[in-house]
């Protein structure tokens, strides 16, 4: 878990003993867009359905995507290409 640079503020609460993995269902939302500053974004192992929204081309500081076994459908949006720091994209779990 990587909580630096977030700007939370506030007392971290005992219930974080409690995380284990995430279920993450439902679809990536289009918002994704607005956290323009996001470097690093992982969403792997969840179970998230849809296609990966077009909106992802305006995150432009981001340097790795990880979105592997998931429940994606689609293509994968042609906007990627524009994510010029993108150093690490994997959509696929290799066993």
């Amino acid at each position: 878990m990587n909580l630096c640079n977030n700007q939370l503020s506030g007392e971290i609460p005992k219930e974080i003993g409690k995380l284990t993995n995430n279920q993450l269902l439902g679809e990536i939302p289009k918002e994704i867009g607005k956290l323009t500053n996001l470097q690093l974004l992982y969403l792997f192992n969840n179970k998230l359905t849809g296609e990966i929204p077009k909106e992802i081309r305006k995150l432009i500081k981001l340097q790795q995507l990880n979105l592997h076994d998931n429940f994606l459908s689609g293509e994968i949006p042609k906007e990627i290409r524009k994510l010029s720091n993108l150093k690490e994209l994997n959509f696929i779990k290799i066993n």
